[in-house]
């Protein structure tokens, strides 16, 4: 009751400062700051295809403005391009990872260090894990390279390693390959 009148519920929830999203109510603030995300986002993923240009120019110049996004933005869009055919995108969305600097890219980015097929992609994706994790991030590296099968993935963990250049790493490097021979 409002005004000792009976109204509506939509009427009732909006002068409450509700506003209908998606079939739930929510706050209007929170509303518009979902709005403003979900518009950042969208702009960072068509920067991102802007990066994967032949167009150099176009391409410096999509590298500059998402710069000027921040990171909290940039994340979904990085973590989706990785999976994009074109390397330029995947290599730009490794390295911007390591400056968002959130913790959950790391997965995908030791998920690409051992399987991308481009060494571009795969070395920064290395040096985006190691801005992020700082001294641990040795750990899923020497983890592939002593449990995975495949020797391909297991190569690139070492390569892996070898970009680290953590001291940490030669034990398991020695027991996967010197012992061997």
């Amino acid at each position: 009751r409002w005004d000792a009148q009976w109204m509506p519920k939509a009427e009732a929830m909006k002068r409450l400062g509700y506003v209908m999203q998606n079939g739930k109510w929510g706050r209007a603030e929170l509303a518009a700051a979902d709005a403003q995300r979900a518009a950042k986002e969208k702009e960072a993923r068509e920067l991102l295809r802007r990066v994967g240009s032949t167009d150099p120019d176009r391409r410096r110049k999509a590298e500059a403005a998402l710069t000027a996004i921040s990171g909290e933005h940039k994340l979904k869009p990085f973590l989706d391009a990785l999976d994009e055919p074109n390397e330029r995108m995947r290599v730009c969305a490794a390295a911007g990872l390591g400056a968002v600097h959130d913790y959950r890219s790391l997965t995908p980015l030791v998920n690409a260090a051992l399987a991308d097929r481009s060494p571009d992609v795969r070395r920064a994706a290395v040096e985006s894990v190691q801005a992020i994790a700082g001294r641990s991030s040795v750990q899923p590296f020497v983890r592939a390279l002593e449990t995975l099968v495949d020797p391909h993935r297991r190569m690139n963990a070492a390569r892996a390693l070898a970009i680290l250049a953590d001291p940490r790493a030669a034990p398991a490097v020695y027991r996967r390959y010197i012992r061997v021979i």
